[in-house]
């Protein structure tokens, strides 16, 4: 069977792919809990350096592919390579749909809880809408508009804040999904015929 990249075909060759594919995944997992630390405050280059630890999830496929392909005729080739690339895209979208709605469920969740923890706190909300009120009005804000204005400050913190954690939630989710992955990756077959 082929190599398994064209930037890595002799490592391919030599060593068993699923050592790949559990490195690929591992960094995957690696920069998705990574992103799960990070806030509205992030530097740029802590963005940049997960970006490049999630490149990692470069060396899953093309393993993935040839230990999916390496057991067949070469006459069913073509037709299963077809049918891995429709579940590749099926699976995409269904990952991202998955990620979408756990997103916005998560967002609600955390905005009414932060709402809450909010209310219970020491301060209490109508402290801290007053101190709010008091800051906007030394901007010249006065009556029903200064209160209308720092209720949507407060809602405006609150969304930010709630969809930041809503965030973190779902990468350490499919943080663990990684893992999961780059555990089951030992269980695929055919990593350790000679590919002679």
């Amino acid at each position: 069977m082929g190599s398994c990249s064209l930037s890595i075909p002799p490592l391919c060759d030599q060593l068993n792919p699923r050592l790949f594919l559990v490195l690929g995944f591992l960094l995957a997992a690696a920069s998705t809990y990574w992103f799960a630390w990070m806030g509205l405050q992030t530097e740029e280059m802590t963005l940049v350096w997960s970006l490049i630890v999630r490149a990692g999830l470069g060396f899953v496929f093309p393993p993935l592919i040839m230990l999916g392909l390496y057991t067949l005729a070469r006459e069913e080739i073509s037709a299963a390579s077809g049918l891995l690339n429709i579940t590749r895209q099926i699976s995409g979208m269904g990952g991202i749909a998955l990620a979408g709605v756990l997103l916005e469920r998560w967002h609600y969740v955390h905005h009414l809880t932060g709402a809450e923890h909010l209310a219970a706190s020491a301060a209490g909300v109508d402290e801290i809408q007053h101190t709010l009120e008091a800051i906007l009005q030394r901007g010249g804000d006065v009556g029903r508009l200064l209160q209308i204005k720092a209720e949507a400050v407060l809602s405006r913190y609150l969304s930010q804040e709630s969809l930041v954690v809503a965030f973190q939630d779902c990468f350490v989710v499919f943080a663990l999904v990684f893992v999961a992955a780059a555990v089951a990756s030992f269980c695929i077959p055919g990593g350790d015929k000679d590919k002679s």
